[in-house]
C-alpha cells in the first residue's frame, strides 16, 4: 500500500468518525428526533441513487487505473459535437425544470424545496453544458472525449442524490420527491447515452 493510498484510507476513516459524531451530538443529544425521522423516511430513495453512484465511481476508478496501466489517452475522441447536440442539451435542461415543477404541482403545490431543487438542477445543468461544449480558453469544443463522458456520468449520478437531500432537509421526503429525482436522472441518462454514442 502506497503512502497516497494510506492517506485516502485515513481520510475515509476520519470522515466516518466525524459523521457518526455529528449524528450523536446533533440529533440524539440535541433532541432533534423529528429530523432523524425525516432522514429515515427519505433514506430508501437516497440509497437507490447512492448505490448506483458508488458502483459507477468504483467502475470509473477501475477504468482509470486500467487506462493508466495501458497508457491509454483519456483525451481520446468519442464523437464530434454538432449544433443540434447543443440545442438538444438545452431542451433537456428545460425539460428537467418542467418535470420538477410539474410533478410538484401534481403533488399538491410548489414548495420552497421544489424551487431549491429546480434551481440546483438548473445551475448544475448549465455548468455541465459549459464543461461539455466549451474549452478552457472559452472556445467551442469540436469533439467530446472519454474524460468528458466520465465527468458527465458523475453529474448524472450525483444530481438525484442532491435533489433528495434537499427534499430531506426541506420537508419529509415523499413519493413525488423520489419521482422528481428519478425523472431528472432518466432524462440526463438517456440523453447522455445518445450524446456519447459513436457516430459518423
Amino acid at each position: 500500500m502506497t503512502a497516497r493510498d494510506m492517506f485516502f484510507e485515513f481520510l475515509e476513516t476520519a470522515f466516518i468518525i466525524i459523521l457518526i459524531s455529528f449524528v450523536v451530538v446533533y440529533i440524539i443529544l440535541g433532541d432533534r428526533l423529528d429530523l432523524a425521522r425525516k432522514i429515515v423516511v427519505g433514506v430508501l430513495p437516497l440509497t437507490y441513487f447512492s448505490i448506483f453512484f458508488l458502483n459507477k465511481q468504483r467502475v470509473y476508478r477501475k477504468k482509470i487505473k486500467k487506462a493508466l496501466k495501458q497508457e491509454l489517452n483519456l483525451e481520446q475522441i468519442i464523437c464530434s459535437v454538432r449544433e443540434i447536440d447543443k440545442r438538444r442539451d438545452k431542451i433537456c435542461i428545460i425539460l428537467s425544470e418542467i418535470v420538477i415543477l410539474g410533478l410538484a404541482l401534481y403533488g399538491g403545490g410548489i414548495l420552497i424545496d421544489d424551487m431549491a431543487q429546480a434551481l440546483l438542477v438548473l445551475l448544475i445543468m448549465i455548468l455541465r453544458y459549459l464543461f461539455l461544449f466549451t474549452n478552457k480558453d472559452k472556445t467551442e469544443k469540436e469533439y467530446l472525449t472519454i474524460k468528458d463522458k466520465h465527468r458527465d456520468e458523475f453529474i448524472n449520478y450525483i444530481l438525484p442524490i442532491l435533489m433528495i437531500l434537499i427534499a430531506l432537509f426541506g420537508k419529509s421526503a415523499d413519493v413525488i420527491d423520489t419521482v422528481q429525482a428519478l425523472a431528472v436522472f432518466m432524462i440526463i441518462y438517456i440523453w447522455h447515452n445518445f450524446l456519447f454514442s459513436p457516430r459518423d
